[in-house]
C-alpha cells in the first residue's frame, strides 16, 4: 500500500522480498507465527540479511544514477541500517527510511526471537554500532506510538547515533499507529501509512 501511494506522488519502487521455502501466506490466515515458522524454516538472519542486499542492489542497477532511497520496515529496517553502516552497499543512498525498527525489542515481545531468521539476530550492540556509521544523505525514522515490538527509545536512538548532521535526520511518532502502521487507535486504517507517505514524498525528490 505504501508503495502504491508514493507511486501515486511520482516516485519509483522496487518490494525487496527475501527467499522463503513457502509463499502461501494465505493458507496460514491470521497465524503470523506459523506461517514464518514454515516459510522461513531454517534460514538464518545472515542469509536473510544477503538477500536483502542483493536485492537493493538489483534494484539499484535497474535506477542508474538516480537518487536511491531505502525503506526497511521491521526487520527491514535493521537490514538497512547494518548494510548502510558496513560495507555492505556498493552506493550511498539518497535517503534510508525505517519504520517500527530498534535495536531491542520489549520483554514481552521476546517469543519473536525464537522465530526463524530472528533467532539467529546479532546483538543490540552490533546494530547500534553499524547506525553510529551509517552512510546516507538523509535518514527519516517512523515510529507508531502504540507498537508493541520495540520501545520507543530503541528506535528513537539508531537515528541519534547516525553521523548526520540534525537537520538530515527525522524521528517521527504517528500517534495511535501499532508497528505495523496497519491500524489507528485499535481500529484497521491505512491513515498511518498515509501520513508517512506525505512525510517522506517531498523528501524524495
Amino acid at each position: 500500500e505504501l508503495a502504491r501511494m508514493l507511486i501515486d506522488q511520482g516516485a519509483s519502487c522496487a518490494l525487496v522480498e527475501t527467499s522463503r521455502v513457502r509463499r502461501d501466506r494465505e493458507t496460514f490466515g491470521e497465524d503470523r507465527e506459523a506461517w514464518a515458522r514454515a516459510a522461513f524454516k531454517g534460514k538464518t538472519f545472515f542469509q536473510d540479511h544477503a538477500d536483502a542486499v542483493a536485492g537493493v542492489e538489483a534494484a539499484a542497477m535497474e535506477v542508474g544514477m538516480g537518487p536511491i532511497w531505502i525503506f526497511g520496515f521491521s526487520l527491514g529496517g535493521i537490514h538497512a541500517v547494518l548494510a548502510a553502516g558496513s560495507d555492505g552497499l556498493s552506493f550511498t543512498p539518497a535517503g534510508i527510511a525505517l519504520g517500527g525498527s530498534g535495536y531491542r525489542i520489549r520483554s514481552g515481545a521476546e517469543n519473536d526471537l525464537t522465530l526463524p531468521i530472528l533467532d539467529s539476530m546479532p546483538g543490540s550492540d552490533t546494530l547500534i554500532e553499524a547506525a553510529g556509521r551509517l552512510r546516507a544523505e538523509r535518514l527519516v525514522s517512523f515510529y507508531g506510538s502504540l507498537d508493541s515490538t520495540f520501545p520507543e527509545d530503541t528506535c528513537r536512538r539508531l537515528v541519534e547515533l547516525a553521523p548526520l548532521p540534525q537537520e538530515k535526520k527525522n524521528f517521527i511518532v504517528i500517534e495511535g499507529a501499532d508497528h505495523a502502521f496497519r491500524s489507528l487507535k485499535g481500529n484497521p486504517s491505512l491513515k498511518p501509512l498515509e501520513m508517512i507517505s506525505s512525510r517522506l514524498a517531498p523528501l524524495l525528490f
